[in-house]
């Protein structure tokens, strides 16, 4: 019975940020997905968390100051929005993590990536011969953005220079792609073979032809760690770089000229720190860190959980930055307003033990979700539960083996 929840478990994992484009009740699909592996967990599994890495003494601090502070400042208007997304981390960590089947999370984990690769480059074929595309969203179900139907969505989908599979927006098929990448891609750290990089390639030229900042962002700093970090000779090293700027100068060079090219140049040239608000890059990666400046000391220091950010956005000189409901804050900017400069050094300690002494896989996945960290918004969420769930599958996976050895010659 344990098997078989733990492989029901993996399925739900993978399948959760699939379900996040859609509202049902107040609440997102994708949290009721995690909220249904919770209970499962819960009522059929023993087994919980033993190593934390450093994150109980987070989830301690999480769970008391920055509550207070909110309440304390009048900040509170979302607490109960704070602390359900926060319990439902805490026990998705406790209770799913060392119960999940790592095994077939690979294997579902893989075959939704080919079939979101496979919806992917037939909407981009469609796009380009006929002008349009199909929408892969569900029709019948409402979408997660506040005063718009899922019809108009559609619409507007279908028109987008983009394609995005079964996701609103390219950034987020990225955040589900990225993860996949590193895991795969740090599978083969014991030398260079063309057929068991295929697939890493492949992945790779699909978030580049996403035309998303964070997918070429998060793919750079995958590849770049996984040369420094591979298994094999300097000379080795030093050759597939030299070839991989060739043929990225090469690429890169004719690219330019094409409508994709000019799109990316466009993607970079949203990125204004001179306030110009209705720019992408701007809202990204720089318009938290103006509402954080103008908090109150203390508030920066403790930080006001994550429904207090919203509070602390509503009262704060740079309201006029946002639009209508939305309150977007990159994952950086939520964990300064939200925990505090003390919360967020408390979630840097977790982060660097659960990197130090990983597999390959496991510190490519954590180098993934790090440096989107400062474009996207999405901690806490099921995308960040797929990054977090891997890397602490690899180390912990890593460990065992050492023991066994280690028992082994005693």
């Amino acid at each position: 019975m344990v098997k078989k929840i733990s492989k029901i478990l993996a399925f739900l994992i993978v399948i959760a940020p699939f379900l996040e484009p859609y509202m049902a009740f107040g609440v997102t699909l994708d949290s009721m997905s995690l909220l249904i592996v919770v209970l499962l967990a819960l009522l059929f599994c023993r087994k919980q968390l033993k190593e934390w890495y450093g994150s109980k003494s987070f989830f301690i601090y999480a769970f008391t100051v920055p509550n207070i502070v909110a309440v304390s400042f009048g900040y509170s208007n979302h607490i109960i929005s704070s602390l359900f997304v926060l319990t439902l981390y805490f026990l998705v960590q406790l209770k799913v993590f060392p119960n999940v089947s790592f095994e077939h999370l690979k294997k579902y984990y893989r075959v939704l990536v080919l079939i979101t690769c496979i919806v992917f480059i037939t909407q981009e074929l469609m796009y380009q011969m006929a002008g349009y595309r199909f929408s892969a969203l569900l029709p019948f179900l409402s979408v997660r953005y506040e005063g718009m139907s899922m019809a108009t969505f559609i619409q507007y989908q279908m028109s987008y220079p983009r394609s995005s599979a079964f996701f609103l927006e390219p950034s987020h098929m990225a955040h589900f792609l990225l993860p996949y990448l590193a895991m795969v891609l740090g599978e083969n750290d014991k030398g260079f073979s063309l057929k068991k990089y295929l697939e890493p390639f492949f992945v790779t030229i699909v978030l580049f032809f996403l035309q998303s900042g964070c997918g070429v962002v998060g793919a750079f700093a995958i590849w770049l760690v996984f040369v420094l970090g591979v298994n094999i000779s300097k000379s080795k090293k030093m050759v597939f770089i030299s070839v991989s700027v060739l043929v990225g100068g090469y690429l890169f060079m004719r690219l330019a000229d094409t409508e994709i090219g000019a799109s990316m140049m466009n993607r970079v040239s949203e990125i204004d720190a001179e306030g110009d608000y209705e720019r992408s890059g701007t809202i990204r990666i720089f318009r938290g860190f103006y509402v954080y400046s103008g908090m109150n000391f203390i508030l920066q220091l403790f930080g006001v959980g994550t429904g207090g950010s919203i509070d602390v956005i509503d009262n704060s000189q740079y309201l006029v930055m946002f639009f209508g409901a939305e309150r977007y804050l990159n994952n950086i900017q939520m964990l300064l307003i939200g925990f505090g400069i003390i919360g967020t050094i408390m979630f840097g300690g977790h982060f660097i033990r659960l990197y130090k002494g990983n597999t390959l896989s496991g510190r490519l996945v954590l180098v993934a979700f790090f440096s989107i960290c400062f474009l996207e918004s999405f901690f806490m969420t099921s995308k960040m539960i797929l990054f977090m769930i891997i890397a602490f599958q690899c180390k912990m996976n890593k460990e065992r083996i050492v023991v066994n050895n280690c028992l082994k010659t005693v």
